[in-house]
């Protein structure tokens, strides 16, 4: 099953800067083992044996948009075009991420979903939290 990462329309010039285009893959899909996550350039997976924890959060401005790494507080690779329908995956272990070749263990995954409910639901564990 594949879930659209959110795009809010008025991220599309800085997205495009960094590489995404409006037509450029931008998911994150379940498979039976894996969860894949994709938007432009960035690919990742991890197992879904991996996930100890799913919910729904609410987006904090000081992330930017696109996709980065948090070092501050809870290391977390984040993929999103909206602050809104963000999503949490707790790991472990720890997700292992590259950027600038330069390895990153990331405890957990945030993204903006279209329908981030949905894809809670169907990862099997409906999430509670903030930004309902």
């Amino acid at each position: 099953m594949h879930f659209i990462i959110r795009v809010d329309p008025w991220w599309w010039p800085l997205l495009i800067i960094s590489g995404v285009l409006p037509s450029s893959p931008r998911y994150v899909a379940l498979e039976d083992s894996v969860v894949r996550v994709r938007l432009g350039w960035l690919e990742t997976r991890f197992p879904r044996a991996h996930i100890v924890a799913a919910q729904r959060v609410q987006g904090d401005r000081r992330w930017s948009i696109g996709w980065h790494v948090e070092f501050v507080g809870t290391k977390a690779l984040i993929v999103n075009g909206s602050w809104a329908g963000m999503v949490e995956l707790r790991l472990e272990p720890p997700l292992i991420s590259r950027s600038l070749l330069v390895p990153i263990s990331c405890s957990c995954v945030r993204f903006s979903l279209e329908e981030p409910d949905a894809f809670l639901e169907a990862l099997g564990s409906l999430g509670t939290g903030p930004d309902r």
